[in-house]
């Protein structure tokens, strides 16, 4: 079995397995749409959220993609759960 320290040291992350149930990941991804969504709707960045506005070939607006969000725990307590699970802790 490997060592977390020397996994996480090497690659930068951790994939551990089955720590969330299926349940409880369909319902974080569900999370992460509804910011997504509410993100992109807004169309311009924020203090939560950073944007990346592409412009469209006749110089209009193109796609908005969410590329990161902070203070997650702000926008939804999902998160703080989730940081405060003791299978994510242990």
């Amino acid at each position: 079995m490997s060592n977390h320290v020397d996994d996480w040291s090497r690659d930068g992350y951790l994939a551990i397995p089955v720590v969330l149930s299926a349940d409880e990941v369909e319902a974080l991804r569900a999370a992460v749409a509804r910011i997504s969504d509410r993100a992109t709707a807004i169309g311009s960045n924020t203090d939560h959220y950073r944007l990346h506005i592409s412009e469209a070939d006749d110089g209009d607006i193109g796609e908005i993609a969410l590329q990161q969000v902070a203070e997650p725990h702000e926008l939804g307590s999902e998160w703080m759960d989730l940081a405060r699970d003791p299978r994510v802790l242990n």
